[in-house]
């Protein structure tokens, strides 16, 4: 990060010193569902939980107060590179990120050929994501309840194109507990 003194230029009992380490995009952790693992090395992207509270409109008098009410935690994306695997995973099936995706989606939420739904308790997990210092700490860590996938999107295809093809899932989250570290 660049200093804050620089040529000696601010007084350092009012300033933070140059040797300031800030937080990085691409130092982070997730850890998800068990179906998962071996794919998870290839997420190049994940959004950090964020929630919106309702407003609540208080009339006293003349004036109107507003206080927060229910609140609700936003999806959270993932984007994972789609590569070919091979052997390492599970079952043979298996022999790409997309295929894994797929299959954990089809196996735990949703039976297409049967037309039906599976129970809550194969699908909704609980997931954790941290944000990590240059050392492999967590600075910020994310307890993640009630996960579930709510939408798989595949990357568009296009002759035009030559970057790597990706896979974003939408995880749907019932309440998240959030840690700060020192």
């Amino acid at each position: 990060m660049p200093g804050f003194l620089i040529n000696g230029v601010g007084d350092p009992a009012k300033n933070p010193a140059n040797t300031v380490e800030t937080g990085r995009r691409h130092r982070y952790l997730l850890t998800l569902l068990d179906p998962l693992k071996n794919v998870l090395i290839y997420a190049h992207k994940v959004t950090r939980p964020t929630f919106e509270a309702d407003v609540i409109t208080a009339h006293n008098g003349q004036d109107l107060i507003y206080r927060p009410g229910k609140h609700k935690w936003n999806p959270i994306e993932m984007t994972i590179y789609d590569v070919v695997l091979g052997p390492s995973l599970p079952t043979a099936s298996e022999n790409s990120t997309a295929a894994a995706i797929y299959d954990w989606w089809r196996n735990s939420m949703i039976d297409v050929s049967n037309s039906k739904q599976f129970k809550p308790a194969n699908y909704r997990k609980t997931c954790s994501l941290e944000m990590l210092d240059g050392s492999g700490n967590p600075l910020w860590s994310y307890q993640l309840y009630g996960c579930w996938p709510s939408k798989v999107s595949p990357s568009d295809l296009q002759y035009a194109e030559t970057a790597i093809a990706d896979i974003t899932i939408t995880l749907q989250v019932d309440r998240v507990v959030e840690s700060q570290f020192s």
